[in-house]
């Protein structure tokens, strides 16, 4: 084990020092793409904190950051600033001393500069390796040291500050530590640019009644200019908007949304946007929507690739409102164009958004991943549920726990998760289950279905299952047969408590009369029919998985004759329903009518140990009349 480990520490190791020297290639080459735009520094240093504490911590190093009393603005790339802060942030921690300190905060230079200072209480160096401390490859003695290294992350740190305008520098002292610096420069918030024109506007179109809002997706990693965004289309009120910080959820969220159109930041902090756009192109149910590029990268040079990339336009920061509300307008209309024009057989688009019959649901995502979190969370809350996050199965347990039975509707079950899978807490789910009258539908979700999966799902409780990337229709679908509209929350489907209502779930004096009135006979009996029903049940679901008519019919027809013993006429007809079903080979409402079984089948199970536990009903009077004649 010892020596696998050593193998991965290389490796990783290796491929560090990989990218970073192709970073700095790219970097010495003049071909490195910045966005210089204005970013807000207390967001960028609260998500480096927040990258960074836990290294520190198994240090037992503190760290501290400054308070900002107002905004604070610097021009620079936004992922080029939080990877220079994060290599000084990385510095600092790996050559402090241990439960040392490492402290950051901020000054006003010089006129529009700003400078951000980092100290660390480490050893310190003297005059002669502070020379040779932006040299590549140049690990100042410390190659014999316990720290790994490659001596190639402060070069490009200095790079970058550089192509940003900015100055790089720092401090030190032998036994008391350094203080390294960066120096950028300072400017305004993001705003608007309004047009003279601009407050005699055409009034925003109105959203006619009944109708759904249209889409619009923006994948931008910069907070202010999310926010910039967010205004504007707020004046909208036909439209939706969905956000994404990285192209990679921006292409999960286009694929499983659709959105009528999408914004692209063209500088990402994992892919370009213009990678992002062409994977979008390639893809059949994506290629169809227009997307609007919306970068700093301001020059012609630029503006010309994305054109030639194949954005439908390409808008330059600052944003001009009315170009931007005339662009949208005119993406809005190729889009509905597209739509009408474009046959199916060529762009196989789901023919319509996701539309729920069921909403109003309050459901728990149970998912590790933050972009399957988000992709989920995203749709669901576009089809009108309410959403609650659990990171694994064990945390999804206690959010059941602390807000008791009832509180969730339905729940969407990640398979591989650490700490608890999804098949362990689904047990645990239907454990705790047991001996009450709810049944909490749970839908697994997973990457790949390999034969003999589906049946696995369902035998551990699990009543259905979507793969990954999450595909909105498909998930509608499910969410409508297992929660039908106006359910309860908590409870059966409404087709199993409309016929509660109606019809008892058997007869107990037919029942009693055929067994003679034996008590202990009739205990026996209904016994032996409840042990016997679950593993009918879970042949039913393996035959309803694998899509196998002639595998759901014995078992239906089994349940339906034993059924029929106890005068259960609900039970009995709706596994009627479920053989035919597999007799014909129509499987495709098989799924509904199961849970239609399934709630039956609970309320009969629940009768059948009430009687089971009370003495036999007294005839009525004119039967004992009769009966003595």
């Amino acid at each position: 084990k010892k020596s696998i480990a050593q193998i991965l520490e290389a490796g990783w190791h290796l491929l560090t020092l990989i990218n970073e020297i192709l970073d700095l290639a790219v970097i010495e080459s003049g071909t490195v793409s910045l966005s210089p735009e204005s970013v807000s520094l207390d967001e960028v240093l609260l998500e480096c904190r927040t990258m960074m504490e836990p290294q520190a911590h198994q240090r037992g190093i503190s760290m501290t950051f400054p308070q900002f009393d107002r905004p604070c603005f610097v021009s620079s790339d936004r992922t080029r600033l939080k990877q220079i802060l994060i290599n000084l942030l990385a510095n600092a921690i790996k050559y402090n001393k241990m439960h040392g300190a490492v402290v950051v905060d901020y000054t006003v230079s010089a006129p529009h500069r700003i400078r951000i200072n980092i100290k660390d209480t480490g050893a310190g160096l003297p005059p002669e390796k502070l020379a040779q401390l932006f040299q590549p490859f140049n690990r100042l003695g410390q190659e014999a040291g316990g720290e790994e290294g490659t001596g190639i992350g402060l070069v490009v740190t200095k790079r970058l500050v550089e192509l940003m305008g900015g100055a790089i520098g720092v401090d030190s002292t032998v036994g008391a530590g350094s203080v390294f610096w960066i120096e950028l420069i300072s400017t305004a918030a993001p705003t608007l640019a309004v047009a003279g024109g601009e407050a005699a506007a055409d009034a925003p179109p109105l959203l006619p009644r009944g109708a759904r809002p249209r889409t619009l997706l923006y994948v931008e990693d910069n907070p202010a200019n999310l926010r910039l965004v967010e205004e504007l289309i707020a004046r909208r009120p036909d439209l939706h908007l969905l956000t994404a910080a990285t192209g990679t959820l921006g292409i999960e969220l286009a694929r499983a949304s659709l959105p009528e159109m999408i914004l692209m930041d063209v500088n990402l902090p994992d892919i370009s946007g213009i990678e992002a756009m062409t994977i979008l192109r390639d893809d059949p149910a994506t290629a169809h929507i227009p997307i609007v590029a919306l970068s700093a990268n301001a020059m012609a040079p630029d503006v010309r690739k994305g054109l030639q990339a194949g954005f439908f336009r390409y808008l330059t920061k600052p944003i001009k409102v009315t170009e931007f509300m005339d662009t949208v307008r005119m993406a809005l209309e190729l889009a509905g164009q597209r739509t009408a024009e474009e046959s199916p057989a060529l762009v196989p688009v789901p023919p319509h958004a996701p539309v729920a019959r069921t909403s109003g649901l309050r459901i728990l995502v149970v998912e590790d991943h933050p972009v399957n979190q988000e992709v989920a969370k995203q749709i669901l809350e576009r089809l009108g549920h309410r959403v609650v996050i659990a990171a694994n199965g064990h945390a999804a347990l206690a959010v059941l726990e602390q807000s008791g039975r009832g509180a969730f509707d339905l729940v969407l079950m990640d398979l591989q998760m650490p700490v608890m899978g999804g098949l362990e807490a689904t047990a645990a789910i239907r454990n705790a289950e047991r001996g009450s009258e709810t049944h909490l539908p749970i839908v697994a979700l997973t990457a790949h279905a390999m034969p003999g999966d589906a049946e696995r799902y369902l035998e551990a409780g699990m009543d259905a299952y979507v793969t990954k990337p999450i595909d909105g229709v498909e998930l509608t679908r499910v969410i409508d047969q297992l929660v039908p509209p106006d359910a309860e929350s908590g409870m059966v489907p409404a087709a199993v408590a409309t016929s509660a209502a109606g019809r008892p779930a058997f007869d107990e004096r037919v029942v009693r009369a055929r067994l003679g009135d034996n008590a202990q006979l009739f205990e026996k009996v209904a016994r032996l029919f409840l042990e016997d029903c679950p593993a009918r049940m879970r042949a039913m679901r393996r035959a309803i998985a694998a899509g196998d008519g002639e595998a759901l019919r014995e078992p239906a027809h089994a349940l339906q004759g034993a059924a029929a013993n106890f005068s259960a006429a609900p039970v009995v007809e709706a596994a009627r329903q479920l053989e035919l079903q597999g007799k014909n080979g129509d499987l495709s409402r098989s799924l509904p009518a199961y849970h239609v079984l399934a709630g039956e089948m609970q309320r009969l199970r629940r009768a059948l140990r009430r009687a089971s536990g009370r003495p036999r009903p007294t005839a009525p009077r004119r039967q004992r009349k009769q009966s003595h004649a």
